[in-house]
């Protein structure tokens, strides 16, 4: 049996098996670096690999109910630049203009506004200490600090 002809069997009775087990070497006549090479293609099933980072993934972006081509590669060819924008952030940044509910193409300015708005809005003495309005309170000021770069994460 050779190491090209895995697929073809033979019947043998079990002392026969340990015997031909002793014996068979697989790599046998290989050199080590083709050796290295088979292991290393073996870790992946030796099928074609490539990094998960961009730009491979940002034709994907997950909007909660689906998964959303925002290339236009299945589609009708079009682009949402802002989109792709959305996918290339980390998800801390997401995160944090989610909760100021602030697009990707927002600027700091853009994002002090909101974040002023938002304050006055949750801000305790309005809210008579509502514990919800201090907790929306303590998440809007990170994600402004997250944003801006001030103050401490």
């Amino acid at each position: 049996m050779a190491p090209d002809r895995t697929d073809s069997f033979q019947y043998l009775c079990l002392e026969h098996v340990r015997e031909f087990n002793r014996s068979w070497n697989f790599f046998e006549g290989w050199s080590k670096e083709a050796i290295e090479a088979w292991q290393h293609a073996d870790l992946s099933w030796h099928r074609p690999t490539w990094p998960a980072s961009a730009p491979h993934h940002l034709h994907r972006v997950w909007t909660g109910d689906g998964v959303r081509d925002v290339f236009g590669v299945a589609g009708d060819g079009t682009c949402d630049p802002a989109a792709a924008r959305y996918a290339a952030m980390s998800a801390t940044e997401r995160k944090a203009r989610s909760i100021l509910d602030i697009g990707p193409d927002a600027d700091v300015a853009a994002i002090r506004r909101r974040f002023k708005k938002i304050v006055k809005a949750c801000h305790p003495d309005i809210n008579g200490g509502s514990g919800k309005a201090n907790g929306r309170l303590r998440d809007v000021i990170w994600a402004y600090q997250h944003l801006t770069g001030s103050g401490h994460d």
